[in-house]
């Protein structure tokens, strides 16, 4: 079933309505992610991590080698980082190469992001990484 709100932008701000945030469990210090269309100008807007999280975002650029992926993963889940959003794709004119972004809560890290940023970029099959701090 879908439900509908209309609300007004004040500003740069959208406010959900109550209703809509207890129907997506958002509260305050939430984050959420909004995925929108430019072609048809719609966006769906997806909840992503509770409060309390620290999130930080990682972009890769690596190599399209089985168990790749799985060895960032492992090293992640080493240092207690947990992976709450993730998408990666082949790229499209080079399919040696696979781009990926994940979301990280942090919030448990035995590293920081410096730390972190550097053990990734010493992975062989790892050829960039970028870490945006939310």
């Amino acid at each position: 079933m879908k439900n509908y709100w209309i609300v007004k932008v004040e500003g740069e701000t959208l406010s959900l309505p109550r209703e809509l945030s207890d129907l997506l469990r958002v509260q305050s210090g939430a984050y959420v992610l909004i995925e929108a269309d430019t072609r048809t100008r719609e966006a769906v807007i997806t909840r992503l991590a509770p409060s309390g999280v620290k999130l930080v975002e990682m972009n890769l650029l690596m190599k399209n080698v089985p168990g790749a992926m799985a060895k960032v993963d492992t090293m992640l889940g080493e240092h207690n980082i947990n992976i709450i959003y993730a998408e990666g794709e082949m790229v499209e004119d080079e399919p040696e190469l696979y781009t990926s972004v994940k979301m990280l809560d942090m919030c448990n890290a035995d590293v920081d992001v410096d730390t972190l940023e550097e053990n990734v970029k010493s992975m062989g099959e790892v050829m960039e990484v970028t870490f945006l701090k939310f």
